[in-house]
This record gives C-alpha cells, structure tokens and sequence, in this order.
C-alpha cells in the first residue's frame, strides 16, 4: 500500500470515528448520561486522540 493510500485510507477512518462520537453523544444526552456509555464514550475518544496524532506525524 502506497503512503497516500494509507493516509486515505487513515483520514476515512477518523472522520468515521467523529462521526460516530457526535452520534453516540447525542445519545448520551438522550439517555441523561449513564455512568457505562460516558466511560466507553470517553475511551473512543482517547482512540480518537490517538489516531489524530498519527495523522499529524504524516
């Protein structure tokens, strides 16, 4: 795989993944906040965080 097609294909999934969050936080606020779904929310987007920084370094 070349590096413009991993950095594609790398870009794509993190605007999936903000998709998902803003979809899940609407939910949340839906649900008033359970305790599990804030932890799981808040491990995505420490996945999230993490693969911004890879993005960064390319």
């Amino acid at each position: 795989m070349r590096k413009e097609e991993f950095l594609e294909n790398l870009g794509s999934i993190y605007y999936r993944l903000v998709d998902e969050i803003e979809r899940l936080e609407k939910k949340i606020k839906a649900m008033d906040n359970p305790p599990d779904v804030k932890k799981e929310l808040q491990e995505i987007d420490y996945e999230l965080n993490q693969l911004q920084c890879l993005l960064h370094d390319y």
